[in-house]
């Protein structure tokens, strides 16, 4: 008994010394692998030990800090936080700060420090565990907010310029302790580069001064600053693309330039620049990027407001002072009574100035400006003619100039004179359109407009849809008088054109605010017109007007987004259709002008007046009168067709002559046949979805008409349908029912479509439930949250029928 005791005893001691040594080896294992730095302190601060971390601070052994002051480590206000943590550590509390030191290879480090007591056996603290995790990634973070944010209020505050980029100099090279920090400006077409600012330290050069491009910087910088993407050099002498003497000479070894495009050209740069060879890290690049932006949009503004109040102060003079150009001149009329051209017969002093014409008097305007534009000769023939005055304001292209013209005639009808007073408005105009860009860039009016148009197009779809609806339940009825079926087209013309209005006035917004971005591919022009025919045919239709279509016999190919030219083709041809009289003709010709597509809209309608002809592709532009106000729109249709050719890089023009027709010019770089054929082919397709079996069809929507006048719809083509008119009772209904598809509203109350959708996902009997949302949002993020939620397709309101009943047909319907 005895001897088995003791054996007993033995082995459950080496038992418990395995189990400790194990515990023990875990523990260390735990703790080697943290990715802290774990050290053991003296209830006085003296470091006796790194646990693990060391490598953290740039050290290979701990010995040399062991055995020291913790302290020591810490400067100023950290070091009082650490004497303090140690102290509350030491009287058996937990104590934390966040510090920050340079590591042994002076790397900059803030660090989030606990220090807590390790008891002995009878509970009092017999030594200190700090634990220091490296927080420096989020405290750059958090410091470049905070410099962001400070820099954005001085540049609303300050007044001007210089005040501006020495308040912006000053702050950037203290944050990322620079040496200079210059703001250039570049002038790519003449070949120079201007720097009227920079902050520089007591120890370095100003780089104030005007520089031909390629000696400010390399070719090689110069095409990457096209692109816009930043000049990062870490280190002159080894950098490859610099020359180390030049950047030696003005004591800089390291630096960042910034470009800034506008309008395809690289206009501005921030330029930062250290001493000493530096490995600028990705927020510090990022940082330059963003201030960069901040700092050109405030530039601009100021300027423009320094141009605006100079030139309205300008004009203001001369008009007080009658200092205005001033001229007669007689119109010459050709055997049609045509104005054809017209001859100066007086100008006074200012008119040289004003015009920038010399020696006027007695010369024909065709002689002195080969290139004026044709309206000019119809409204001051209209004016000597009638003897009616007018008052506008125009461009002169062929002059480079906006002038504010009051022209009036002169004399008796037959003398053919007109007097024609002016005043050149051009720093005006630009200056006014600088400050707009300028404006549009600082506020955030737009990332607003945007949510307040989808809000709007929603709220506008919604009751669309059950409209749309109705008008197709009326058109299946087989019993339908005269009398119905004029009243259901106008209704279904009506609803077309909303639909219309509402889709043209989301797409200005898109292009206007550069936020289109277009999908590209290979396409024939042939399918892009016969798909834009067949949508704007009911239109063409109901005026009774006859269409021509020519195309010519070779395919011709071009790389576009279809979707956005066949947009283009459609809103001239409903353009053409709503401003010709009735029973009118409209020719549409495509033919090939060596590298460029000519697509041609003619018509016979009541054409353009001259005054009206250069803003005809202005937002909320429409002629004087439309022959049918129910076919009016918002003044967008034109604009929207030159942004979205503009983006294509081919133009669009329009000619006409009042009261007897237009015609609207497009003309697009075409595809040569070589390089067509590397390209994918559009992927649209005209091929129509077989017929299928019927469906078992959820439909959820809060307005009961929309799903009532849906639910009649599907049920009379055969499909079993139930409705649900909230979140809840979607989810609820769906677990009955299981249908095959679940048409959803997104806007629910309950909890949205989104959450309906993720509930449905998660249910295995309803895993092959095709979801299809059904609502008044149909922007591109719109789309991507949908499918992030599960849903599998996304419709906007209203919806075709005859799409829906395709969809439906591609949907196998469930076992039974």
């Amino acid at each position: 008994m005895g001897i088995d005791g003791t054996v007993t005893r033995s082995s459950t001691r080496k038992l418990a010394e395995d189990a400790l040594r194990e515990s023990e080896a875990f523990n260390r294992s735990l703790v080697q692998s943290s990715a802290d730095c774990i050290k053991v302190l003296d209830l006085d601060g003296t470091l006796r030990s790194f646990l693990c971390g060391h490598e953290l601070l740039g050290i290979e052994h701990a010995g040399p800090l062991l055995n020291k002051p913790w302290f020591d480590l810490w400067d100023g206000e950290d070091r009082r936080a650490a004497q303090s943590a140690v102290a509350v550590a030491a009287a058996g509390g937990t104590a934390n700060f966040v510090g920050f030191f340079r590591t042994v290879r002076d790397e900059p480090k803030w660090w989030d420090v606990s220090i807590s007591p390790i008891l002995d056996a009878v509970g009092q603290p017999a030594r200190l565990l700090a634990v220091s995790r490296d927080v420096t990634h989020r405290k750059r973070g958090e410091l470049t907010l905070e410099f962001l944010a400070s820099v954005t209020a001085d540049l609303l505050h300050v007044a001007n310029v210089d005040d501006m980029l020495q308040t912006v100099g000053a702050k950037l090279g203290a944050f990322l302790e620079l040496s200079i920090c210059a703001f250039a400006e570049i002038n790519e077409a003449a070949d120079e580069v201007v720097i009227a600012h920079d902050w520089h330290r007591a120890d370095a050069l100003s780089l104030v001064g005007v520089y031909p491009l390629r000696d400010f910087v390399a070719p090689e910088f110069i095409l990457v600053a096209r692109r816009g993407e930043l000049i990062v050099v870490r280190d002159t002498v080894t950098d490859s693309r610099t020359d180390p003497a030049t950047f030696a000479a003005l004591n800089i070894a390291s630096f960042i330039c910034a470009p800034l495009i506008r309008d395809g050209q690289w206009r501005f740069a921030l330029c930062l620049y250290r001493p000493a060879a530096y490995d600028w890290r990705q927020d510090e690049v990022e940082l330059a990027r963003e201030v960069t932006v901040r700092v050109w949009t405030r530039l601009e503004r100021l300027r423009s407001e320094e141009t605006l109040r100079e030139s309205e102060l300008r004009y203001r003079t001369l008009f007080n002072s009658m200092d205005e150009g001033f001229c007669v001149i007689e119109m010459i009329f050709d055997a049609h009574e045509q104005p054809v051209d017209y001859r100066f017969l007086e100008v006074n002093p200012t008119f040289e100035r004003q015009a920038g014409l010399h020696g006027a008097t007695g010369q024909l305007v065709s002689d002195l400006v080969p290139t004026l534009e044709r309206y000019w000769y119809e409204i001051y023939g209209t004016v000597a003619r009638t003897g009616v005055a007018v008052r506008f304001t125009n461009e002169v292209k062929g002059l480079d100039r906006w002038l504010d013209i009051y022209a009036c005639r002169v004399g008796a009808p037959a003398s053919r004179k007109v007097a024609v007073v002016f005043n050149d408005i051009t720093e005006r105009r630009r200056a006014e359109t600088a400050l707009r860009a300028s404006s549009a860039a600082l506020a955030d009016l737009d990332r607003r407009k945007d949510e307040f148009l989808a809000m709007l197009s929603h709220e506008l779809r919604n009751p669309l849809a059950p409209l749309s609806n109705a008008v197709t339940i009326l058109r299946l009825q087989h019993n339908e008088g005269p009398l119905q079926r004029q009243a259901r087209q106008i209704i279904e013309r009506q609803v077309q054109q909303l639909k219309l209005l509402v889709d043209d006035l989301l797409e200005i917004s898109r292009v206007t605010t550069g936020r289109v971005q277009l999908r590209q591919e290979r396409v024939i022009v042939g399918g892009i017109v016969e798909r834009a025919v067949e949508t704007a045919q009911p239109l063409i239709g109901q005026r009774r007007h006859v269409l021509t279509v020519s195309l010519p016999p070779d395919p011709i190919w071009l790389h576009a987004d279809a979707a956005r030219m066949e947009q283009v083709v459609v809103n001239l041809l409903n353009n053409a259709a709503k401003y010709t009289d009735e029973g009118g003709r409209i020719w549409l010709t495509v033919e090939r002008d060596g590298d460029l597509m000519d697509l041609r809209v003619r018509d016979t309608g009541i054409g353009i007046a001259a005054e009206l002809l250069p803003r005809i592709f202005d937002l909320f532009t429409q002629a004087e009168r439309s022959l049918d106000r129910s076919q009016g729109g918002l003044g967008i249709g034109l604009c929207l067709v030159q942004r979205l050719v503009d983006l294509h890089g081919g133009t669009v023009e329009a000619f006409s002559v009042l009261g007897q027709g237009s015609e609207f010019v497009v003309r697009i770089p075409v595809l040569h046949t070589s390089v067509a054929a590397l390209l994918p082919p559009s992927a649209v397709s005209s091929v129509a979805a077989p017929a299928g079996p019927r469906c078992r069809v959820l439909i959820v929507d809060d307005n009961v008409d929309s799903a009532q006048s849906l639910a009649l719809l599907l049920q009379a083509s055969g499909h079993d349908v139930r409705t649900a008119h909230d979140g809840p009772d979607a989810v609820d209904t769906a677990l009955d029912y299981r249908p095959d598809v679940a048409i959803m509203d997104i806007g629910l109350p309950g909890f949205d479509g989104y959450e309906v959708a993720r509930r449905i996902r998660q249910q295995s009997v309803l895993e092959h439930t095709v979801l299809v949302a059904m609502t008044g949002y149909g922007q591109e993020r719109d789309r991507r949250r949908s499918h992030a939620a599960g849903f599998d397709q996304h419709l906007v309101k209203p919806v075709n029928f005859d799409s829906l009943q395709t969809l439906l047909a591609l949907v196998s319907p469930r076992a039974s």
